[in-house]
């Protein structure tokens, strides 16, 4: 998959998989990664409809699982950053 070489790449420059949704360098990329994460959460859903509609695989979850990919980011303040 060309996307998940590309965040590969990433990682191995930047160090982690959060790639901003609206990277200028790639935006293809950030949006990919965020479509991984809403379809990772649909997949998880206590809901049964909304588990249907995710198009993750179990192997794509391995993939990404294997180069540490964060499912769910927590976004921080910068004042609890300090």
């Amino acid at each position: 998959d060309v996307r998940l070489g590309e965040l590969k790449n990433y990682k191995a420059k930047y160090g982690d998989c959060n790639v901003p949704k609206d990277w200028s360098e790639n935006p293809q990329l950030g949006r990919w990664v965020l479509r991984q994460r809403q379809q990772y959460k649909l997949l998880m859903s206590d809901d049964q409809e909304k588990r249907r509609k995710s198009q993750m695989t179990p192997g794509r979850i391995s993939a990404l699982a294997s180069i540490d990919f964060e499912w769910a980011l927590i976004i921080r303040t910068e004042w609890e950053v300090r």
